[in-house]
């Protein structure tokens, strides 16, 4: 009873105490009892699982609670004793404690933003020279945009509109050929041509059903000067190779509707592939946060 009491007392997202000073670097937590028995009851299972949510996301804020505390609040709160602090100190506390999670949280955004100022400057100079380069190669057709593209095969079928449902497949690199993002690991993709960034556009109103293009997409029509978190440097140009499948009608249609907006709706779990103001993890979406503890693990 009091292992599962202690377990699930990691489940209740209170705020506690710092773990240390602020002058103090964060001390890592000794490992639990590492022979427990195999969780086969659903109250083991639930605890487990529980603590190692709250682990996972606490690990994000870089600060390691006391434990003991935390677990002596949760007795005094199970058992009905009083608070160590009256409640308006108890308030006064779980504000204090989310500033400091804010402020730990500015800081890293602007280490990150740092970091990746300094990369954008060689990306820059790289993916600069890369498009001066690629359009000097035979069989490269540039568009006053600055858009390059190379027709692997053309097709004979119709041509979207801004306002067509496409299915299609795609593979997303960097110039240093780091895949971004591809489609032919699963399903062709079905989404809106006006929902891809600018560069993705302009080509798929110019593609018949049916063709193979490669683009090569100065970073202006793509993700400019602000990237995609880690995954795609500020000023980044694109290589995108599209295979244009088919313009969505009838049913086929409403159910790609229906699936993109589910895929873009807030809250949900992202979205398509490089929208407009968004980034290769959906049109109009980008990063949330911590996207949750993996789901592989031990058997």
């Amino acid at each position: 009873m009091k292992f599962l009491l202690k377990t699930l007392a990691l489940g209740f997202l209170v705020f506690v105490f710092y773990a240390c000073e602020q002058d103090k670097k964060p001390v890592a937590l000794e490992p639990m009892n590492q022979n427990l028995p195999k969780a086969d009851s659903l109250v083991d299972q639930f605890s487990y699982v529980q603590g190692y949510e709250f682990g996972f996301y606490q690990s994000f804020d870089s600060i390691v609670l006391n434990f003991d505390y935390f677990m002596q609040g949760y007795w005094d709160a199970f058992n009905k004793k009083d608070a160590m602090f009256n409640k308006d100190s108890i308030e006064f506390i779980k504000q204090s404690w989310m500033q400091k999670i804010q402020e730990l949280r500015d800081l890293k955004l602007e280490e990150s933003r740092k970091k990746m100022e300094e990369v954008g400057k060689v990306v820059l100079e790289r993916d600069q020279k890369f498009m001066l380069d690629i359009r000097q190669k035979e069989g490269m057709i540039t568009r006053p945009s600055g858009l390059v593209y190379k027709i692997i095969q053309q097709g004979k079928g119709p041509v979207p509109t801004n306002e067509d449902f496409v299915k299609m497949h795609f593979v997303q690199k960097l110039t240093d050929g780091k895949v971004i993002d591809s489609t032919y690991k699963g399903d062709a993709f079905n989404l809106p041509v006006q929902a891809v960034y600018a560069g993705w556009n302009e080509a798929l109103r110019m593609m018949p059903v049916g063709s193979i293009w490669e683009l090569y997409i100065p970073p202006h029509l793509a993700f400019r000067d602000v990237g995609f978190g880690d995954l795609i440097p500020p000023h980044s140009a694109i290589i995108l190779r599209i295979e244009l499948i088919s313009i969505l009608e009838g049913e086929d249609l409403q159910r790609a509707i229906q699936e993109y907006m589910q895929l873009t709706n807030p809250g949900g779990q992202g979205g398509g592939p490089g929208g407009q103001g968004g980034g290769p993890g959906g049109p109009g979406g980008g990063p949330g946060g911590p996207g949750g503890p993996p789901q592989g693990g031990r058997r």
